[in-house]
């Protein structure tokens, strides 16, 4: 069995690698952040006969902005726990969880994780205002990740949207269907609550 100054080195190779993977995902979320904030700029603004320029074009900028942002998420896992097998691996709880451990020895998506997002309001008093919810465990984090695939998945078919799944509740039930507004405090929130 090797000593533990003889893995520090290995260790620190894999701690390169996923903290340059850490940095490209950064860089590539420089343009959804400006759609973000051109979305919330374009809710504000007017045309010079008083016309707004709000609507369904603007709302596209969510659509595209979710899809940039989550290629360089699904990128990142790829870089840092590449499959044997070379076949891309999708933003699937399980699938990344068997090939860290399969593959790499590394424990990922265990009962100790939890991410968080921004949902539509649950409580009365909140009026309007987003929460913040927290999705903790392996099943949490697992549907909420699929429900991101499903809006991903008909985006990049060029189907409805509003069809994605929304078993998380984490997208905003509209009359259309689940629509996406965690990617953006500024598009319906004027304050945050943090729960």
């Amino acid at each position: 069995m090797p000593s533990h100054d003889a893995r520090r080195p290995e260790a620190h190779i894999r701690l390169d690698k996923v903290l340059d993977a850490a940095r490209v995902v950064s860089e590539r979320m420089k343009i959804p952040a400006e759609m973000i904030t051109l979305h919330g700029r374009l809710r504000d603004a007017t045309l010079p006969e008083g016309a707004t320029l709000q609507g369904p074009g603007q709302h596209t900028l969510r659509w595209g902005a979710f899809m940039l942002a989550y290629a360089p998420l699904e990128a990142f896992f790829n870089a840092v726990l590449p499959p044997t097998d070379n076949r891309p691996m999708p933003l699937n709880v399980d699938k990344i969880r068997q090939t860290a451990q399969r593959e790499h020895d590394v424990s990922l998506f265990t009962k100790r994780w939890s991410l968080c997002t921004l949902v539509p309001p649950t409580a009365p008093e909140s009026g309007q205002y987003c929460e913040w919810r927290r999705y903790r465990g392996t099943e949490e984090t697992r549907t909420y990740l699929a429900d991101m695939k499903s809006l991903r998945d008909r985006l990049s078919h060029g189907a409805d949207p509003f069809s994605s799944t929304n078993r998380s509740g984490a997208m905003w039930s509209t009359q259309k269907g689940p629509s996406l507004r965690m990617m953006g405090v500024e598009v319906s929130c004027k304050r945050v609550a943090m729960s």
